[in-house]
């Protein structure tokens, strides 16, 4: 073969070889400039594949990092709810220490509503004693002296009283007694009418008196007043129904008053205590 034959097969040869050559974007600094781009297509996709698998390199990084981050969290959630959790199992048998300790306090709550039940029904009916006979020094009329006050309370509670049809019934919880002297009935008459303006009182009457003469006296009731003459003192004696604005309050208020018909005139007195104490 000569040697003009094998320069054109080569050139041939050349001219049936195609090369790809990859668009290269027109990135001339100036016109003119002429960028030739000699690499191999191999040689490219091995720089792209290259470049691929830097990516996938760098997401598979991002991952492993972010799954530490998360399981980093998670083990100090954990340790941080593990700690509270011997911290309430800690506190949770203190408490029951304390309730073994308490065990006692529900029954001595309940033993004390049921005294204080009981003083609240023992002492509904309670009247303050002290308070009637202050208000007694200032309602007496001069010239009538008081000599002994006594008081009882309703042993059933309050009652209702009738005294009949002229006077309208009233609800009684106890009695009071009262013994003095005068120098006259007008006098007597003053300390009734003394007590029946007061709310702590109902239905005032004389019981009896005497009224002295020198020496002899008579007696009358509270029906047939003595009328006799004479300059003498006159001893008598009076009783009056407590109502329920007598009473204290402080520990509740009394039952219903239950029906009676107990008439003024028909009560018993109660003994008159000595010293004018009440009783």
């Amino acid at each position: 073969m000569s040697p003009l034959t094998l320069r054109r097969t080569k050139t041939e040869d050349l001219a049936d070889q195609s090369f790809d050559v990859p668009d290269i974007p027109d990135e001339r600094p100036f016109p003119g400039y002429v960028r030739v781009n000699l690499l191999p297509q191999r040689f490219l996709d091995q720089l792209r594949l290259k470049t691929i698998k830097r990516w996938l390199l760098a997401g598979l990084v991002f991952v492993l990092l972010l799954l530490g981050i998360l399981w980093y969290s998670a083990q100090r959630d954990l340790a941080e709810a593990e700690a509270q959790l011997e911290v309430a199992q800690l506190r949770q048998t203190q408490l029951q220490g304390e309730v073994a300790q308490y065990a006692e306090v529900p029954r001595v709550f309940a033993t004390a509503s049921i005294a204080e039940e009981a003083i609240t029904t023992a002492m509904s009916r309670e009247v303050r004693w002290a308070f009637l006979l202050n208000q007694l020094s200032f309602a007496t009329p001069a010239g009538v002296t008081l000599n002994s006050i006594g008081g009882a309370i309703a042993e059933d509670g309050p009652v209702q009283t009738s005294p009949g049809e002229v006077l309208p019934p009233q609800e009684s919880v106890g009695t009071m007694t009262f013994a003095g002297t005068g120098s006259s009935f007008s006098e007597i008459a003053a300390w009734l009418d003394s007590l029946q303006t007061l709310q702590d009182y109902t239905y005032p009457f004389l019981t009896s008196s005497t009224k002295s003469t020198g020496g002899t006296g008579s007696t009358g009731t509270a029906g047939s007043p003595t009328t006799s003459q004479g300059g003498g003192p006159i001893s008598w004696e009076s009783a009056a129904d407590l109502s329920a604005n007598a009473l204290s309050g402080r520990y509740g208020t009394p039952p219903p008053a239950t029906g009676g018909s107990a008439a003024p005139g028909a009560a018993t007195p109660t003994p008159a205590a000595p010293d004018g104490a009440a009783q």
